[in-house]
């Protein structure tokens, strides 16, 4: 009499565990090379300039131009207009650098202005497989590391599923399996994986809200010099991704002078980017109208860097968002090691 063998709810248990597990790993893994994919696709591009052939040119046109007002979300653009030869051949480019779309702030599209001006050498890099691709600067090589970020995702992934469906040969009742206490270290892995991912992210954007919070403790040595609003506006909306409704952000362009040279600047509070609320944004608008004399900061070590208000508002209070990312991540890897110790 023969006997239909039966899952055992000890295997059924350990099978569903791998398939959650699965499940989770397959999601980062996805995840991963999408992100890959997007962030190669736009920085491979930039990285083919270092390949270039640098040539001299000649800066015929420079100027900071100002885009018109609506939802645009970089208003000022460094145009510029080189000429060059190779092979003989004289040719004319408007390309700054792989990738550019402008700024949000004047000061940053100036600063390439001011280092060509009209009638100034300079040096270009050219693609000697077709002299009309040109650029004046080429993106930094480091930029390259931001593929590393989504590759720890794909790591993950990858390296659970291997764990979980190829484990070691266990020599349990003469049967490959993979035993309790694989599957847990396994879970454990992928959870700490998940945490070291949770603590990158906290660091990472932390630099993005630290960086304005310490300009504006910097900015309380800086001079006070009169300066005249010349336009004001609020810019947007805004549909950003992962955000639920439209964005606003102020936009106040103010003029200046310093040791006899004039100066333009728009940035209103060192916490830059846009947020949601319109009304709040419109009445900071409506209190400075074209023509408004108004007291302006301004950095003595670079004048083009100044701001009409150095204090600190609520929406500071974001800089401690990515801190709590953080700290979360690693309370989280401490404790899972501290588990694993207690447990041998």
């Amino acid at each position: 009499m023969s006997t239909t063998p039966s899952t055992s709810p000890s295997g059924s248990a350990r099978v569903a565990v791998k398939v959650l597990l699965s499940l989770f790993c397959g999601a980062a893994l996805l995840f991963g090379s999408a992100l890959t994919y997007m962030f190669a696709r736009g920085i491979v591009p930039g990285l083919r300039t270092h390949l270039w052939r640098e040539s001299s040119c000649r800066i015929v046109e420079s100027r900071v131009a100002q885009g018109p007002s609506g939802s645009r979300s970089h208003p000022f653009r460094f145009e510029v207009l080189y000429r060059y030869e190779l092979g003989g051949q004289t040719y004319e480019s408007r390309v700054y650098t792989p990738g550019y779309t402008g700024s949000d702030q004047v000061s940053e599209a100036q600063s390439p202005a001011d280092r060509y001006p009209p009638g100034s050498s300079a040096l270009c890099y050219v693609d000697p497989a077709a002299p009309q691709n040109a650029c004046l600067e080429r993106p930094s090589q480091w930029i390259a590391l931001v593929v590393l970020l989504p590759l720890i995702f794909v790591a993950v992934g990858l390296g659970g599923i291997a764990a979980i469906w190829w484990p070691r040969r266990a020599k349990e009742e003469g049967r490959k399996a993979i035993s309790e206490r694989a599957t847990m270290q396994v879970a454990a892995g992928c959870m700490v994986g998940f945490l070291a991912l949770l603590l990158l992210a906290g660091i990472a954007t932390s630099l993005f809200f630290v960086r304005p919070a310490l300009a504006g403790f910097t900015a309380r040595s800086w001079p006070e010099v009169p300066c005249v609003v010349l336009s004001s506006e609020v810019r947007g909306p805004h549909q950003t991704a992962g955000r639920g409704g439209p964005t606003f952000n102020v936009d106040i362009l103010y003029e200046y002078d310093v040791n006899g040279r004039t100066y333009r600047s728009n940035r209103y509070e060192f916490l830059g980017g846009s947020s949601s609320g319109y009304n709040a944004k419109a009445a900071i608008v409506a209190k400075n109208p074209p023509g408004t004399r108004r007291t302006c900061f301004v950095n003595p070590a670079d004048p083009k860097d100044a701001v009409l208000t150095r204090s600190f508002g609520t929406g500071y209070l974001s800089v401690l968002l990515p801190f709590v990312f953080a700290a979360v991540g690693i309370a989280g890897i401490i404790l899972m090691f501290r588990s694993r110790r207690r447990t041998g």
